[in-house]
């Protein structure tokens, strides 16, 4: 009696587990849409080419910066090797 006890506990535990496998539902692959080739854009003209407008430069922030043997260290706060 014992034994098949456990043999139904065991065939109860493998159906419930198995039993959501069914619920999963597999969808089919899409191709997807074929792609229309594009047509080219008409060239513009030289009359109607559109002229870059000039960027205006940033103000200098640090301009008072003297680095003449070009280690990245201000001169004037280096101290000088004797």
């Amino acid at each position: 009696m014992r034994i098949r006890t456990h043999y139904l506990v065991i065939a109860l535990v493998v159906l419930s587990l198995g039993g959501s496998v069914v619920a999963v539902e597999k969808k089919p692959k899409s191709t997807p849409p074929t792609q229309q080739p594009k047509t080219p854009a008409p060239k513009p003209k030289d009359s109607q080419k559109v002229k870059p407008q000039a960027q205006p430069t940033p103000e200098k922030k640090f301009d008072d910066f003297v680095d003449k043997n070009k280690n990245g260290v201000d001169d004037r706060k280096e101290k000088p090797a004797k």
